[in-house]
């Protein structure tokens, strides 16, 4: 997993547990059965009783570091928006 993606997915689960009411459960960020993870480079939002994926955020390979804040805020507003919409 690249450094660039970790730094993104750990400013997202910050937000997450600070703006959104998720906790940290057992290595992940979860707010009842939904889960935020980084899989392959790519950070879902999903509900791991109905298997139900919100969003799927593909982090670019090519990202440079210098643009990590600014792609972890923009996924963070993708990723707020779904929650606001799905209401959980």
């Amino acid at each position: 997993m690249e450094l660039n993606s970790e730094v993104i997915k750990i400013f997202i689960e910050g937000w997450l547990v600070k703006q959104d009411c998720f906790c940290l459960v057992d290595r992940q960020v979860k707010r009842g059965d939904v889960v935020f993870d980084l899989t392959d480079n790519i950070l879902v939002l999903k509900n791991i009783e109905s298997k139900k994926q919100y969003i799927a955020i593909t982090i670019p390979y090519d990202l440079q570091p210098s643009d990590c804040i600014a792609f972890a805020m923009k996924s963070y507003c993708e990723i707020s928006q779904v929650i606001e919409k799905e209401k959980f």
